[in-house]
């Protein structure tokens, strides 16, 4: 790819068309803009000609700041891309950001999977995470819009939002979500919440104790129906996706398809 650093006109720079990420907080971008003005722009934003303009490929937020500091020029580095090298550059270069909430990065995530056409282990290859978390924050997506919301604002924690998802009835992911929205509920009150909405009939402490032990360990949903000295574990998995993630996390070995299995796809 070819690229070379230029001086460019701040007014001659447009936001990305494929940028995840839509707003930007005035105090992030106030401390930012203390920063350049001590330090100067120490990592110039990366660039694409478009039109008689320029389209910010990665640091919209280092632009911006540089406008509200009043800087007519800034130093930028010039590349040449397509529109998929722009979407896939912009989506990777969020992706791997700290300060993005989970739902941004769970739509971005989806983006690169949509737009790109990328499995999940491709996802994961691309933006240096696990497999397992790219699934669990692609299934935040699966949530009720207004769940989405508070975690998108911070009130639901990730790991609240695994419980919500756990939840197969919709009356006892409604009643969990707002004991978490009124009390803070800790993960394990909301665990003993979930276990008392609807006790086994045993009423075997120690089995609970393991179907709480594993719904940690797995993040989803696990029921152990137990009777005598027998019973039935059940571990609940939303995509394909999903089971592959739970079988990492088991230890299975996946069988590899042999050459006579790959042809009968596409027979």
């Amino acid at each position: 790819m070819k690229r070379r650093l230029i001086e460019v006109a701040i007014d001659s720079l447009k936001a990305n068309r494929f940028q995840p990420r839509k707003n930007f907080s005035d105090q992030e971008l106030d401390e930012l803009k203390h920063s350049i003005s001590i330090n100067g722009l120490l990592q110039p934003p990366i660039i694409a000609q478009f039109g008689e303009m320029y389209e910010i490929i990665a640091g919209e937020r280092r632009v911006q700041a540089c406008r509200r500091l009043g800087l007519k020029k800034i130093p930028a580095l010039l590349v040449e891309m397509n529109d998929q090298e722009r979407l896939e550059a912009a989506l990777i270069e969020n992706v791997q950001r700290v300060d993005l909430n989970p739902m941004e990065l769970a739509l971005a995530l989806k983006r690169m999977a949509d737009d790109l056409k990328m499995d999940q282990e491709t996802i994961a290859l691309r933006v240096g995470k696990k497999r397992s978390t790219i699934s669990n924050y692609m299934r935040l997506l699966q949530l009720p819009e207004k769940i989405r919301k508070e975690i998108a604002s911070g009130t639901v924690s990730m790991a609240h939002a695994k419980l919500l998802l756990s939840c197969k009835e919709d009356e006892l992911r409604e009643e969990l979500f707002q004991t978490i929205l009124k009390s803070g509920s800790t993960i394990k009150k909301s665990l003993s919440f979930i276990r008392k909405w609807k006790k086994p009939k045993t009423g075997d402490l120690h089995v609970q104790s393991i179907e709480e032990r594993l719904m940690r360990q797995l993040g989803t949903k696990v029921a152990i129906q137990h009777k005598g000295d027998q019973g039935q574990v059940s571990i609940t998995y939303f995509s394909l996706d999903d089971l592959d993630r739970l079988l990492m996390l088991l230890g299975v070995e996946q069988e590899q398809e042999t050459e006579t299995e790959q042809e009968q796809e596409y027979v």
